[in-house]
């Protein structure tokens, strides 16, 4: 999650305004969302395309972007997939080599139910002409099917007593919503362009896992209670499962495999010839002249005169306005390039320090840098070298038992 966002913020995102997105399936695609990748991807790109239409409404020969992560999970455990798009909120314009990005206005109510109108018709059409509506003989489910079904029912619901660690959380008042026919559309998020703190809280939330350990309790009778994060007034807040249903919705919940969960549109696609006009870099760095180092001076052709120095006002603000370059209190807040993700996969450490600030590299007792010397990975070798720095070596893991055993000693069928 954090390596998703720190990638996508310094290497992907440009220095503009963002907006979420986020639409919601009815009930009954869910299930052929969450196992189809081809009916998912359809969904997905119509979405997008309709979105992308509304803001090249008021602009001729203009391009967008969006980052769409997909999220299969709902906040209690349960099956339910839908989108969220972090989307540009505006459009990008060229001239030649120049890119210009235009700010759009916020969409109103009216162009909400446009937009979710129009997606679930055309969703509907691409579901008929490949045959999804049409009825079907029923077939006895797969394992896979059964584990689905048991994810998106609603299941046992208690309120317990409430832990120190247990924070309330109301449900959110809903603003700059539209629903049609079960779709459910929502783009009441912003961030402004200056806000990468504010862009990179919003790819976490886009790219969190499905669950949180910390919100799990065991009960007396062998149960298990997931809080979940929002509960109406007067509903319990707690699902109550057997280890069973539990295993049956995290089986459900993982993604088939060709099923990528983070997906680019417009300028910010691969393929796309604006990409390298839009996506950050970094400022550039000047190097410190030596000591006693003599400028080089080229002196002007006899026959041209030396050109008048461009007022700085309007340079400048091309400068602070130009979408590809990371803003300064970005640059400031990655260390002057320190904590900057220069690649995809971020170091476990640069990772830790930029999520947690917490420096692993740092010594305790000079506050000097530590470098890795060796990894170990036999156990022999990892407990000689703990029996030398006087730390007990943690127990050995104990064998996963064959849960077929398990059911027939407790009489489970």
């Amino acid at each position: 999650m954090a390596n998703t966002a720190a990638h996508l913020v310094d290497r992907v995102l440009p220095n503009v305004p963002v907006r979420q997105w986020v639409l919601s399936l009815p009930y009954e695609l869910r299930r052929l969302a969450a196992f189809d990748a081809r009916a998912l991807s359809a969904i997905g790109r119509i979405f997008v395309d309709t979105v992308f239409a509304h803001y090249r409404s008021a602009f001729d020969d203009a391009r967008c972007g969006a980052v769409t992560f997909v999220q299969r999970f709902g906040g209690s455990l349960n099956l339910n997939v839908h989108f969220h798009v972090v989307v540009l909120d505006g459009v990008f314009m060229r001239r030649g080599e120049a890119v210009s990005f235009h700010e759009a206005a916020a969409p109103t109510t009216m162009d909400l139910d446009g937009i979710v109108r129009e997606t679930s018709a055309r969703i509907v059409r691409w579901l008929e002409r490949h045959g999804h509506l049409e009825p079907r003989d029923e077939m006895e489910p797969d394992a896979l099917a059964a584990c689905a079904a048991a994810a998106m029912q609603r299941g046992l619901f208690a309120e317990l007593p409430q832990r120190d660690d247990d924070k309330p959380h109301d449900i959110p008042p809903s603003h700059a919503a539209a629903e049609h026919m079960g779709f459910n559309l929502h783009a009441g998020v912003r961030m402004a362009a200056s806000d990468d703190i504010g862009r990179e809280r919003l790819c976490r939330y886009g790219a969190r896992p499905a669950l949180a350990v910390g919100r799990f309790r065991q009960l007396r009778d062998g149960k298990i209670a997931y809080r979940t994060k929002y509960a109406r007034k007067g509903r319990a807040q707690h699902r109550i499962m057997t280890p069973l249903e539990l295993l049956a919705r995290i089986s459900a919940l993982i993604p088939p495999p060709r099923y990528p969960l983070v997906r680019y549109h417009g300028v910010l696609a691969p393929s796309s010839s604006w990409r390298k006009y839009v996506i950050p870099k970094p400022p550039e760095r000047k190097e410190p002249c030596p000591r006693n180092a003599v400028a080089p001076t080229k002196p002007h052709p006899p026959q041209e005169r030396p050109r008048p120095p461009t007022p700085p006002g309007p340079r400048v603000r091309a400068i602070l306005l130009a979408p590809n370059i990371l803003s300064v209190p970005h640059w400031r807040r990655l260390g002057e390039g320190a904590l900057r993700a220069a690649s995809p996969r971020i170091d476990w450490p640069l990772l830790l320090r930029r999520t947690f600030d917490v420096d692993v590299l740092e010594c305790a007792k000079c506050k000097g840098r530590l470098k890795v010397k060796a990894v170990l990975t036999e156990r022999s070798a990892v407990e000689a070298l703990l029996s030398r720095l006087n730390i007990t070596p943690p127990p050995k893991p104990a064998r996963a038992r064959d849960p077929t055993t398990l059911f027939e000693s407790v009489g489970v069928d």
